[in-house]
């Protein structure tokens, strides 16, 4: 095994929680030591040791001792590269330069100089709303740092969410006292203005905020330098799998007797057998143990090698308080690469964890997860899912561990709603969230009930092409009144039918879905035209219809309503 780390097995995914505290021994990330592995694989680490190129022809990698500087050839009769991934840091000022004040977090020495740099620090700025920015901005929050801010070029967090899901998570980091700029690219850092006390000033397309320390998380880039000198094919196409070493199935690399696994290497997509690459921890431990296979046992004569079935980035994320989960494709991903529209749709809901009667912790209300469903509308197969819920919980990865398991089986909205949960009350319902979203999922594909989006039915009700019908009780109209809107409860509807036009369709919406439904039945069988608003008030509370709450008055007292309730 060839290094030019110290280490060779490092808790990477742990250093913003080191970062923060919450891990307090440094060594606890040092999850396997050189030794340690020599001992109980027989196996040679030779550290600090840098893998400069390879001779396919000679089965030979040059390598060099960082220490001493000699350079010695090794033979190899199979070699597997796991070379990862570097961040980016872009040619802009400030950062061609490297000065120690901007850090970006690979390995232990950089989680060293960022923890280092954040002791004495009054401000903290993070460039990337990805999973390490988010955890890194957490954690300087955590280790008290006065000001942090965090800089996304998009025009929201973490991509793989749905800005409509990812709403929930920023507001979130904004409570915490995170300044959020979003849609906000970097120019460059430049030194602090004059007076100042703090260290620099990070310049972005929109403003400037002064620092002390800027955190780089804008992305990765495969390294691929030692795979191109061995001759590997590496993937030039735009897409996700630009840049990266193609492999195929077994993990095989276009040279023989050289497998490449982890952020370099190309796979395919569950959803739908793109290449792509996916810097994850998860299906990069299961390509290695594919190489490793096909390199050893596999090898031999008469054996059928293993074949890596794929993957579709299933993730999640704490962000204080609540924690967003994620698997398969997002909205985004299908408006750009399918032209029909009509062939997939999703289903939104949120329900609570377990039953009402059964009391929550520390007596807290029962709290909710938030979901959404997105899936293939020719044959019900599962697409995407995605949740958020509170972060002390395990309710949302729960549910997008089973949406993974439908996705990796090609399941359908069918399977979802016959999925069988275990239960009892402490633990969830009879019927789980996810059962529910297979079951609103199959009666938009069946037409028993047609469902619209926030932004469609509100949009109809201020043309005057649809009624808004409100649903809830008196004491949650009054604290969320809707516009456009007809308010009747649903345990007044019945008697109060009159007040309810026939000639247009009829909108139902409630709090978060249930009473809609239960509503727009009702009215169904007395001839109305009626669709369900998905998720209710809910998801029009965070939808983006408009930047004020499209024009819902809202007694929160913000601008934009925050008054969703976890």
């Amino acid at each position: 095994m060839i290094e030019r780390n110290p280490e060779i097995s490092t808790a990477s995914c742990g250093m913003p929680y080191a970062i923060a505290g919450t891990i307090e021994n440094r060594a606890d990330l040092d999850v396997m030591t050189p030794e340690k592995f020599t001992a109980w694989f027989d196996v040679t680490v030779m550290t600090l040791t840098e893998a400069v190129s390879i001779d396919a022809a000679a089965h030979t990698v040059l390598i060099r001792d960082l220490t001493s500087g000699a350079e010695s050839s090794l033979g190899y009769t199979k070699l597997i590269l796991s070379p990862g991934a570097q961040p980016i840091v872009p040619p802009l000022p400030g950062l061609r330069e490297r000065v120690p004040h901007v850090l970006c977090l690979r390995n232990l020495a950089d989680m060293d100089k960022i923890i280092a740099g954040a002791a004495n620090a009054q401000s903290v700025t993070v460039v990337g709303g990805g999973f390490i920015g988010i955890e890194v901005a957490e954690a300087m929050v955590e280790r008290g740092v006065p000001d942090v801010h965090l800089v996304e070029m998009a025009p929201q967090i973490l991509m793989p969410f749905d800005k409509d899901m990812a709403v929930l998570l920023e507001r979130e980091m904004t409570a915490h006292g995170v300044t959020l700029h979003l849609g906000d690219g970097l120019k460059g850092v430049l030194p602090a203005d004059a007076g100042s006390d703090l260290v620099c000033v990070v310049e972005t397309t929109q403003t400037r905020i002064p620092t002390d320390l800027v955190v780089l998380a804008i992305g990765v880039i495969p390294e691929t330098s030692l795979a191109r000198s061995a001759g590997c094919e590496i993937v030039t196409a735009p897409g996700p799998a630009r840049g990266r070493i193609l492999c195929d199935e077994t993990m095989a690399t276009s040279v023989t007797d050289i497998y490449a696994v982890g952020d370099a290497a190309t796979i395919r997509h569950i959803v739908d057998g793109s290449l792509c690459g996916i810097a994850l921890a998860g299906p990069a431990g299961r390509q290695a143990r594919v190489a490793a296979y096909n390199c050893t046992e596999g090898a031999k004569p008469g054996a059928t090698p293993k074949k890596f079935a794929g993957a579709q980035g299933t993730s999640i994320i704490r962000v204080f308080g609540l924690c967003g989960a994620a698997t398969g494709v997002n909205t985004r991903w299908l408006e750009a690469t399918r032209t029909d529209k009509s062939t997939w749709d999703y289903s939104q809901l949120h329900s609570l964890e377990h039953v009402s009667y059964f009391p929550a912790p520390n007596g807290d209300d029962v709290p909710s997860v938030h979901m959404k469903l997105i899936f293939d509308t020719t044959d019900g197969r599962i697409l995407g899912a995605q949740a958020v819920g509170v972060a002390h919980t395990y309710a949302a990865a729960r549910q997008i561990d089973i949406c993974s398991a439908m996705i990796q089986k090609a399941g359908t909205v069918d399977d979802l709603a016959e999925f069988e949960p275990c239960y009892s009350p402490p633990y969830g319902a009879p019927k789980m969230t996810v059962n529910f979203l297979g079951m609103q999922a199959q009666n938009m594909m069946s037409g028993y009930q047609a469902v619209a989006q926030p932004e469609a039915s509100y949009a109809l009700a201020v043309a005057g092409e649809a009624t808004l019908l409100d649903v809830r009780g008196p004491d949650e109209a009054t604290q969320c009144h809707l516009p456009h809107s007809v308010f009747i409860p649903l345990a007044e509807l019945r008697k109060r039918l009159d007040e309810i036009p026939k000639d247009k369709p009829v909108h139902v919406l409630c709090a978060a879905g249930k009473r809609a439904h239960i509503a727009a039945r009702a009215l169904a069988q007395r001839g109305y035209q009626t669709v369900v608003v998905a998720g209710g008030c809910m998801c029009v509370r965070r939808s983006a219809v408009s930047t004020e709450c499209h024009g819902v008055d809202c007694s929160c007292e913000s601008a934009k309503c925050k008054c969703i309730s976890y």
